[in-house]
């Protein structure tokens, strides 16, 4: 019966991270993708919440254009559209916002019992693409002050999905 509960739980239970570098980085070698900011040559460095710049050569590798990333890093520097490449390659997809809320907000019982909530896990690291296009949740430069929704796990915005930046990344369905 245990084996089966278990079995149950993490059909349902949601991903627990986004997506690595290391994980982005399995795909390009596989497949030899270029991402948008590699194509264009550009990507967004943010600053601060709300100053970006226009950086040369920063890609998912390189999201400031000089250091590359830890392979466990969230992956950035992706727009949608590498995010959906990404899915199809390996045949999962992203959430939507209504199974991104409901994940984040899924209660989790700890060893004592107590029910908590996933939403702050969820949240801080960077931006998740959406299925729609929108990008949820909020990302390390976000506070109680700014990301309206932030602490709540409701931030959406919609930066337009061949935008990427070093705080956009994204997370996927089993």
């Amino acid at each position: 019966m245990i084996q089966l509960f278990t079995l149950i739980l993490s059909f349902f239970s949601p991903t627990s991270h986004e997506v690595t570098v290391g994980e982005f980085d399995q795909f390009v070698k596989a497949t030899g993708y270029k991402t948008t900011a590699e194509i264009e040559g550009w990507s967004f460095v943010a600053r601060s919440v709300q100053k970006f710049d226009a950086i040369k050569s920063a890609y998912w590798l390189k999201p400031d254009g000089i250091n590359e990333a830890p392979d466990n890093h969230p992956v950035t520097q992706v727009s949608w559209y590498d995010a959906v490449a990404y899915c199809q390659w390996r045949g999962v997809e992203l959430y939507t916002i209504k199974d991104w809320k409901a994940s984040a907000e899924w209660k989790n019982p700890n060893i004592s019992g107590k029910i908590l909530s996933q939403t702050k896990a969820w949240n801080g690291n960077v931006w998740e693409w959406t299925k729609e296009g929108a990008a949820i949740g909020g990302s390390y430069l976000c506070s109680v002050n700014t990301c309206a929704g932030y602490t709540e796990g409701k931030a959406v915005h919609w930066p337009g999905k061949d935008a990427g930046s070093n705080n956009i990344g994204f997370r996927v369905k089993n």
